[in-house]
């Protein structure tokens, strides 16, 4: 070390090779390992500054795979909110023409067109609301299917709760006549209405079946017997003419989906214009086979009975 300190002053070379040869052999040693550890020193300060390098490449890449990812996700969450936004589209499309069509069909009574037209669009609503459910629930909806307006329901039969998200087991039968279901879920009885049910693809025994007995018609008005329910039964009072009879349509539309033979209106006396104004729309309306006041016992000239068609 001290030679390489003289060569740095300027000492002449001459002097130089005549001072080292009087140095020791210890000092030479010093020197040459004082030399080596300089070297190792210069090397791995060298490494460090390409390890450094490196991981500022490598640090560059991740943020930029993260912002890539990012990006991805976000087309993504684009291109499913445009299939989401088309369905929704195609749904208000559909219920447009539905309505126009609809109002088309009750002027002619044909009723039968008029229920195919309905149940389409429910489909239609059916795969706008899936789309918008978690992955979950979308894979338990393709294990099941709605259920059929004359299909039976009987105890234990598993079914799915659309609107709970939930298994369930059938507690009591339930024909078509019927407008709830009593189900099991979770240790608890709930019921809740035909259309929320729906029965797994594997069990079809109830799909397209019908109660044992008696038809659909077999209660039919012109046979004398009109059981009420709560079901059967829209209770109008208190509600303006214009008010009540979209609300009439869509009752005597989901009862004649579910196959039922008659409805009661209950619209009271008033000033009679609410009950004057139901019957005259009953008159066109294509769900209505016949109609005529209840039987003094079940509210007489305040209540309307309607036959299905």
């Amino acid at each position: 070390m001290a030679m390489e300190i003289a060569r740095a002053l300027g000492f002449p070379e001459d002097v130089l090779s005549r001072a080292k040869r009087y140095l020791s052999g210890e000092e030479q040693k010093l020197d040459e390992v004082l030399a080596r550890l300089e070297r190792e020193r210069e090397r791995i300060a060298a490494e460090a500054a390409g390890f450094a390098a490196k991981s500022r490449e490598a640090e560059e890449e991740r943020r930029l795979l993260t912002s890539l990812q990012e990006r991805a996700r976000e087309e993504e969450s684009k291109v499913l909110e445009k299939g989401r936004q088309r369905i929704r589209d195609e749904v208000r499309k559909a219920e447009g023409v539905l309505r126009t069509v609809t109002e088309e069909l009750r002027k002619e009574k044909k009723i039968e067109t008029v229920r195919k037209a309905s149940a389409v669009l429910r489909e239609w609503k059916e795969k706008a609301r899936i789309s918008e459910e978690d992955p979950v629930v979308r894979a338990m909806m393709s294990k099941t299917a709605p259920l059929q307006p004359g299909a039976v329901l009987y105890p234990g039969q598993k079914v799915f709760l659309s609107p709970l998200h939930k298994e369930g087991e059938v507690s009591e039968s339930s024909g078509p006549q019927e407008n709830v279901v009593e189900v099991r879920v979770g240790g608890m009885k709930t019921r809740v209405p035909r259309e929320q049910v729906r029965i797994f693809a594997s069990d079809r025994r109830s799909a397209g079946s019908t109660a044992s007995g008696p038809s659909r018609r077999a209660d039919d008005p012109s046979a004398g017997t009109f059981l009420q329910t709560p079901g059967n039964t829209l209770d109008l009072r208190g509600m303006y003419v214009d008010d009540a009879l979209p609300e009439v349509d869509a009752f005597l539309d989901r009862l004649s989906l579910a196959h039922a033979p008659h409805v009661f209106l209950i619209h009271g006396h008033g000033t009679g214009a609410l009950k004057t104004g139901v019957r005259r729309h009953l008159k066109t309306s294509p769900y209505a086979k016949r109609f005529f006041p209840a039987p003094r016992e079940q509210g007489g000239d305040g209540v309307t009975i309607v036959a299905l068609a």
